[in-house]
């Protein structure tokens, strides 16, 4: 199996997204645990290691009635509202088998120690940050260069053509993006 950074393009946003409005905010009990006069926050425990044993913030919103959704909803700015709205048209969008290779990529994700997660997550953001027109060809690149061995990987990377057709941020990208270990 593979982990690719389309997982957190569609799951990490919605869960960042859907956290207050299912169930998330901060508490009365998380707020005391706070220090006073703007210090660190405490750490936050990892998550469970066991994805049957903890329901992620997807799972609960699968699980709530239209009405719970549509409260939940309310809760939010109408930018983010908007905005989860269109990750959620397009999670249906996916067909059973896509939404199951969704799941177990996620719950990968989700079990990888938490540097890790920071890692993809910021090449996540490395990847949103290009122009919306240049995505898809870098995205294609990323998925050709998986395909390759490590030896033809470097070839590629190294190429004139390469370097030609992929700007200093698209190359490190790329780079960080094919060498990132796969989750299995």
């Amino acid at each position: 199996m593979r982990l690719t950074i389309l997982i957190p393009a569609l799951l990490i946003p919605l869960t960042l997204a859907a956290a207050p409005a299912v169930g998330l905010e901060e508490t009365p009990r998380s707020r005391e645990a706070r220090p006073q006069g703007g210090g660190e926050r405490p750490q936050r425990r990892p998550a469970a290691r066991n994805p049957g044993v903890r329901q992620s913030v997807l799972e609960r919103w699968q699980g709530m009635s239209p009405k719970q959704r549509q409260e939940a909803l309310r809760k939010l700015s109408p930018e983010r509202r908007r905005a989860l709205q269109q990750r959620l048209r397009r999670l249906e969008g996916l067909s059973p088998e896509q939404r199951r290779r969704l799941r177990q990529d996620y719950q990968r994700f989700q079990r990888m120690a938490p540097d890790r997660q920071k890692d993809y997550r910021q090449m996540y953001n490395r990847f949103n940050r290009l122009p919306a027109g240049r995505r898809p060809m870098v995205m294609n690149e990323y998925r050709r260069l998986r395909k390759m061995r490590p030896e033809g990987r470097r070839e590629r990377m190294e190429s004139e053509q390469f370097r030609e057709r992929y700007n200093e941020s698209e190359r490190k990208l790329l780079r960080d993006l094919s060498a990132a270990p796969v989750e299995e």
